[in-house]
């Protein structure tokens, strides 16, 4: 019996071994996007570091911003789980683009707003800034940070341009869907012991709270890696790195306990008295479709940073363009921004969508990461193709908005005394 208990067990155990040697070194790694820890570098042997993908000292805090990059930052990496690492910087500007210099810009430039879209996310030769400078042959300034909306964008902007001693020819914002989000609570981030974090929250009526920097701290402790300090933990991080059959029983198991407190608190047996219910600032839109650009108490904040950049380019004679980033969470993604459209266009401003161009093309989804959420190198290949796109008709001369079926907004027009040499 226990001959034949022994057996089955070291059968079992043999089996088990064999299928995660298998799936470590077979699997293709967007499969296994749902196990976060799984098949990560340094799990099992890193010293401690924030489970979030940002590196540390990436960012600083800014006394007006919140939040920025840290100007000349080398050799660090960017780990997304369906890619794994990647190499990333920042130039003089605090930019993760390539140095500036006292470069002179004959052709003039392409500024390149935005949040973590326009940042990263995509090794740097394969991201759509990188791309959209060889396809023009006009140099672009990459300068997204991820975590902002255009109240931030709008005052870095200032700030590199000055640094830079010209302003660009044209401005691109990508303004993608939680951009509402954060301008309603700019400035929503800080940088504590070198790691971004959030310092604002909402409650109940979308009012904003302000997180203590105790508050943050702890919460960041809690989401460290823990160093193994025994030879039983050690084991333990070094299958959760290595497993495919431990991570699988993990996730089960978090499954429940998930489920478990959804009953509880069904049932009552939570008590929340004296603890009003508050969540983060990025869930503010929440559900909501289409897009709330039609709510003044959620939208002013950031419409008014929108017309403020509008202005400033009016004034400047620059070109300012609002390139709208399809959000495909929604059943009729098309349609998303709708509203957001029609409001930007009646204040003046060139608005582009790309939904419009992701809808007639064959699984929208496949652009994106699947779990991350942005744009993979195909994703940046046909976005850089639908910017290109715009530009052509915009600045080549065909003046095609009918190619476009109402993706150019009728604002789109070459603003007078700008001109882009396209090649």
């Amino acid at each position: 019996m226990i001959r034949s208990l022994t057996l089955t067990t070291s059968i079992v155990l043999v089996s088990v071994l064999l299928f995660d040697v298998a799936a470590y070194s077979m699997f293709p790694r967007p499969q296994t996007v749902v196990l976060s820890d799984y098949r990560k570098p340094g799990t099992s042997h890193a010293k401690q570091k924030l489970r979030d993908s940002y590196p540390s000292n990436y960012y600083i805090a800014h006394p007006v911003r919140g939040h920025d990059i840290v100007p000349g930052v080398v050799g660090q990496q960017h780990y997304i789980h369906e890619l794994g690492y990647y190499d990333i910087w920042s130039n003089e500007l605090g930019c993760f683009d390539e140095p500036v210099n006292s470069q002179v810009f004959d052709k003039g430039y392409i500024y390149l707003a935005g949040d973590s879209f326009t940042w990263g996310f995509t090794p740097y030769q394969a991201h759509f800034g990188s791309l959209l400078q060889s396809e023009t042959g006009v140099r672009t300034i990459k300068c997204g940070v991820a975590g902002t909306g255009q109240r931030h964008q709008f005052d870095k902007f200032v700030d590199t341009t000055a640094q830079i001693g010209q302003l660009p020819r044209l401005v691109i914002v990508n303004y993608v869907a939680n951009d509402i989000n954060d301008d309603y609570a700019y400035p929503g981030f800080t940088v504590i012991d070198g790691s971004l974090a959030a310092i604002k929250e909402i409650g109940p009526a979308d009012e904003l709270f302000v997180v203590s920097v105790t508050a943050i701290r702890q919460r960041m402790n809690d989401h460290l890696l823990p160093l193994p300090t025994s030879g039983r933990q050690a084991v333990k991080a070094w299958l959760i790195e290595h497993s495919f059959t431990v991570n699988l029983l993990r996730t089960a198991w978090k499954a429940v306990k998930v489920q478990d407190s959804k009953a509880a608190t069904s049932t009552g047996s939570v008590s929340t008295v004296g603890h009003p219910p508050r969540r983060g600032f990025w869930n503010l839109t929440g559900d909501r479709d289409p897009y709330p650009s039609d709510v003044p108490s959620i939208a002013a904040p950031n419409l008014a940073a929108i017309e403020s950049w509008q202005e400033h380019a009016r004034q400047h004679d620059y070109q300012l363009i609002v390139s709208l980033i399809a959000y495909t969470g929604v059943p009729d993604f098309r349609n998303y921004f709708g509203d957001l459209r029609e409001r930007l266009t009646r204040m003046g401003v060139c608005v582009v969508d790309s939904s419009l161009a992701l809808a007639e093309l064959d699984g929208p989804k496949s652009y994106f990461w699947p779990v991350d959420g942005h744009f993979n190198p195909d994703g940046h290949r046909f976005y850089t193709s639908f910017l290109t796109s715009v530009l052509t008709d915009m600045y080549g001369g065909t003046n095609n908005h009918d190619r476009h079926r109402n993706m150019l907004g009728p604002a789109c027009v070459p603003q007078a005394g700008v001109e882009l040499r396209l090649n």
